[in-house]
């Protein structure tokens, strides 16, 4: 939808597409919907995101850093965990919220 930026100028500007939303019938909440390739993406990030830190983590894991002489773990470890940890949660959500905006 095109319309005039100034009254009596020649230019015009494109409005941005507005989202389609719906209300669900049970719940009685707005939903807004995602484009399919936005939603392909999301799920795209997801699961790279899911394919790439386990062979980190493996690689982490096996580093000498990872434990002291008495084998407890260092920093360097817990440091590492939390982010693959956070990283593959970020991850699977992204991806779930693909999937749920994929099929509706």
């Amino acid at each position: 939808m095109c319309r005039p930026s100034r009254p009596g100028s020649g230019s015009r500007t494109t409005d941005p597409v507005p989202l389609r939303t719906f209300v669900h019938p049970t719940r009685k909440t707005r939903t807004v919907q995602l484009p399919t390739p936005l939603a392909l993406i999301l799920i795209l990030a997801g699961v790279w995101t899911l394919i790439v830190w386990p062979p980190f983590l493996r690689r982490v894991l096996k580093d000498p850093r990872a434990r002291d002489e008495k084998g407890a773990a260092t920093r360097f470890l817990t440091v590492h965990l939390m982010l693959i940890s956070t990283s593959m949660i970020l991850g699977a959500a992204t991806a779930v919220i693909g999937v749920r905006a994929l099929i509706g």
